[in-house]
């Protein structure tokens, strides 16, 4: 199979529900706390049903545990996978919430040390079960109401 490129897009300007309006530095763009995506606790459960057995997610082994209730995988453009932790916990109850990066394919040693969060291409998936893009901002703790800008990052493959 031939190793592509993949390009994603990823917050640089949000402004949050009180109004401040947050610069994420590139520097930041692989830390994977930065963001959850929310979802209704009682559509976890659903979702995660769904990615599986309409979307081609499988459970992602091996991966580090991070006391998620579903660790999901798919390879979206060889070799590189979506990985979604979905937790019935979050911040803001009644909300679950919703974790995801790229990663390099798990045949790889690499798929260690390579990961870009993203939270565009999850809601792609889980769209059909709950049509809200909500989306928390861990660090201030807040509500994004806007994304401003986006960067645009070029996924290079191993």
């Amino acid at each position: 199979m031939a190793i592509r490129n993949l390009e994603v897009y990823y917050p640089s300007y949000i402004t949050l529900q009180d109004g401040r309006r947050v610069h994420i530095p590139k520097d930041k763009l692989q830390d994977e706390g930065l963001f959850s995506l929310l979802v209704p606790t009682k559509k976890i459960e659903e979702i995660a049903e769904a990615l599986k057995t309409k979307e081609g997610f499988k459970d992602a082994v091996p991966a580090f545990n991070k006391n998620e209730n579903y660790s999901l995988s798919k390879v979206i453009l060889y070799p590189w996978e979506l990985h979604l932790r979905l937790y019935t916990e979050s911040e803001q109850p009644p909300f679950g919430r919703i974790q995801s990066h790229f990663e390099i394919s798990r045949e790889y040693l690499e798929h260690f040390h390579t990961v870009q969060p993203v939270i565009y291409e999850p809601f792609e998936y889980y769209s059909k079960i709950f049509p809200e893009f909500v989306l928390w901002y861990n660090p201030l703790s807040n509500w994004v109401s806007s994304i401003e800008e986006n960067y645009k990052i070029t996924l290079q493959g191993p």
